[in-house]
């Protein structure tokens, strides 16, 4: 995004040109700082990010790219947004909080269990990549891959 964007600060997304907008020290944007400032402010949040549950990942990228609802344009044939939603909140809170917190599993760990995971957040991060290509594409006329 930081390439695409060059030397102007108006391109940058909305969410973080209001974060900038706020800065306690307007001398810290002046020249290409804003930049700078810009990229640690991005890190800080993502950085923050502890449960990447669908509210907290539709967070991200509504703040830091202005794209709203990402998880909601995201669906398939017989799994449609809201169970798309459902499912990563199962897993962030349901398998992966009982591995982390309490490093156990709710039931047996099978391969088609793990397989099914996979095929899921495969699927996901595929949908995830194309609203945010597309968004590239319509702000700054190129993909980012």
């Amino acid at each position: 995004m930081f390439a695409e964007i060059g030397d102007d600060w108006r391109r940058l997304p909305k969410p973080i040109r209001n974060a900038l907008g706020e800065s306690r020290n307007p001398w810290s944007l002046a020249g290409n700082a804003w930049k700078t400032e810009a990229s640690m402010w991005v890190l800080r949040k993502v950085g923050k990010l502890n449960t990447p549950n669908s509210d907290n990942v539709d967070d991200i990228y509504e703040e830091r790219l202005g794209l709203e609802n990402v998880l909601g344009a995201c669906g398939w044939h017989n799994y449609d947004a809201a169970k798309v939603r459902a499912s990563v909140n199962e897993f962030v809170h349901d398998i992966r909080g009982e591995i982390v917190h309490k490093g156990v599993t709710l039931g047996p760990l099978h391969k088609g269990g793990v397989e099914s995971w996979r095929d899921l957040f495969v699927r996901l991060v595929n949908k995830v990549e194309a609203a945010v290509e597309s968004k590239f594409a319509t702000e700054w006329g190129v993909a980012p891959w």
